[in-house]
């Protein structure tokens, strides 16, 4: 009905800043068939550590932020200092941005919680689960080393609502690549039609290509990431790591710059380090791709040989 879909956009847990929730999702629970109270254990004490979790990092985010403002990326000031200071700063302001994101989302979670929109069935120890609203994994996020894990555990809702309902719908362009970027030339559009959404998620793709072509490798030859072996992760750790921090701190820059002579500047400044990053890591991914699809190949070739 009329009033049940403008109960549904006016949800006072969700209409804010989300997360994303169904209709269906919110029918049930509306109608009181989600879950029931009787068998189910209380979601408040769940609930109330999200939301305190989130004061936490209002309190972290209001506490730094002072040192990171954002005009001061876009001055003359900033654009005189010695390269090192301009990119840890930046990479500082990065961090505390991700902060506010994620405190945002997990005191909204808190409330979807409490009132049980976020019920999601037993997990798998047959426990109830009260995940389903959860934008954000803080510990996931707050330790990943490369870019697939942070947008793994950031802003889940949204991000799966864009897989269902825009990179699954390219499917008929049989290509992952302009599927990916149709899916964030979308949720550039979404944010708004200034520069810096648009430059902020082309540069997102090139980040998560270049990344993919040299994790595929490691997927060859050692097999998924947690199985390298030790000395493997322990030498590739720190240039992921390095990888997706300078990726991100101009990702996350531009973003919210947003004018493309702010963009310029905060670029510029950086000496637009992401260029030659790239002039190097691209044909490398390139051939590491081709490595990567050759092997395939060659042992598609010998499951056969041995069928």
């Amino acid at each position: 009905s009329i009033l049940e879909i403008i109960g549904y956009l006016t949800c006072f847990t969700t209409c804010m800043v989300g997360p994303i929730i169904t209709f269906q999702r919110y029918l049930d629970f509306t109608n009181g068939t989600l879950f029931n109270p009787q068998t189910t254990a209380t979601s408040i004490p769940y609930g109330i550590l999200r939301f305190s979790t989130g004061i936490l990092f209002v309190a972290i985010y209001s506490a730094l932020l002072p040192y990171v403002p954002l005009d001061y990326f876009a001055s003359a000031e900033f654009v005189a200092q010695p390269f090192i200071y301009k990119f840890f700063l930046a990479a500082l302001r990065y961090k505390v941005i991700f902060k506010q994101y994620t405190s945002i989302w997990l005191l909204s979670e808190g409330g979807c919680v409490v009132t049980g929109l976020a019920y999601n069935g037993k997990d798998k120890e047959g426990r109830d689960d009260w995940s389903g609203c959860a934008g954000v994994r803080v510990v996931a996020l707050d330790t990943a080393l490369y870019l697939q894990q942070i947008i793994n555990s950031f802003n889940i809702t949204t991000n799966e609502w864009v897989l269902q309902h825009v990179y699954k719908k390219c499917k008929f362009l049989n290509s992952k690549i302009a599927s990916q970027t149709i899916s964030l030339i979308f949720l550039a559009a979404f944010h708004g039609f200034l520069p810096g959404y648009f430059i902020c998620f082309a540069h997102e793709i090139v980040i998560v290509i270049v990344e993919k072509q040299f994790m595929d490798y490691g997927l060859i030859k050692f097999g998924p990431f947690s199985s390298w072996p030790v000395m493997a992760r322990v030498i590739s750790a720190p240039f992921l790591y390095l990888y997706h921090l300078m990726g991100m701190t101009l990702t996350v820059g531009v973003f919210q710059l947003l004018t493309i002579d702010r963009c310029l500047t905060y670029m510029s400044a950086l000496n637009y380090y992401t260029i030659y990053l790239y002039l190097i890591l691209v044909p490398l991914g390139k051939y590491l791709e081709v490595q990567v699809n050759w092997e395939r190949k060659r042992r598609t070739v010998g499951d056969k040989k041995i069928e």
